[in-house]
């Protein structure tokens, strides 16, 4: 069952009342966001267009993935990213609006498995002795939380001189995006994932939380957010941004598993 952000829309009535588009300018905007993102977004756009008249289309993908669309093709307006270092590759290509990068969101992980299992893990290098077959991350080389994953499993020291990657990266099955990686763990009883908090909050009844990392012992994961050079409607984008940033928004966000960033 997938639990969507209760209460969105009338929280949200008040911002939008300051969010009609000028002129009646009922241009689309289009927005290339983390498959993490998802849920969230979705609502956050099919409200702002019922209130502004302003069409939101949302392009979902992997973060390396998105990044290689806007560089190939730029037609998006806002990107937000999973990762700082697909933020980085649009900025170093001088595709970004200038002054238009921020820190957005934050974001933490969550160790999952099938909801009949029975493993629990207080201790993160307890995970190296559970009788899992599979490890499911998104794959590290495009994929924010899989790359989140792997530096996290790195950082644990077991004993004899590996660390937990060592132990189960010949386990990992790398997925395309980090909902990939969480649908591998709802089908499966013999797989564990390391997800986002958003993702196990979004399908509670559908996976079991091994643990949650801490976001003190975990990598700092951070959201980027920022506005293309080449975007079509930059105007309704830094709109649909603000709103996305206000702080009535901020309680569906943090609904959904996120942390403004500071």
């Amino acid at each position: 069952m997938r639990v969507r952000p209760a209460g969105l829309l009338p929280l949200l009535s008040g911002i939008l009342v300051s969010c009609q588009p000028p002129d009646g300018n009922k241009e689309e905007i289009l927005v290339f966001a983390a498959a993490s993102l998802h849920d969230t977004v979705a609502v956050f756009a099919d409200a702002f267009a019922e209130e502004t008249g302003t069409r939101v289309k949302v392009n979902h993908g992997s973060s390396g993935g998105l990044a290689r669309q806007i560089l190939a093709a730029p037609r998006a307006d806002l990107f937000l990213s999973a990762h700082p270092r697909w933020m980085d590759e649009i900025e170093e290509a001088g595709r970004l609006r200038p002054g238009t990068r921020i820190p957005f969101l934050r974001n933490q992980l969550a160790v999952v498995s099938h909801p009949d299992s029975p493993w629990k893990a207080d201790d993160p290098a307890l995970l190296a002795q559970l009788d899992f077959r599979h490890l499911a991350i998104g794959d590290p080389a495009h994929v924010p939380a899989g790359t989140y994953a792997e530096e996290w499993m790195r950082s644990i020291a077991l004993d004899g001189g590996e660390t937990l990657w060592d132990r189960v990266k010949d386990q990992t099955i790398p997925t395309t995006t980090v909902r990939s990686a969480l649908a591998q763990v709802r089908a499966r009883r013999d797989t564990i994932g390391i997800v986002y908090r958003s993702d196990a909050l979004a399908f509670p009844e559908d996976v079991h939380v091994v643990c949650l990392v801490p976001m003190a012992e975990g990598p700092d994961i951070v959201y980027p957010a920022a506005i293309l050079a080449d975007a079509p409607n930059p105007e309704g984008a830094q709109q649909f941004l603000d709103y996305l940033q206000s702080s009535r928004a901020a309680v569906t966000w943090h609904e959904a598993g996120f942390f403004f960033a500071p």
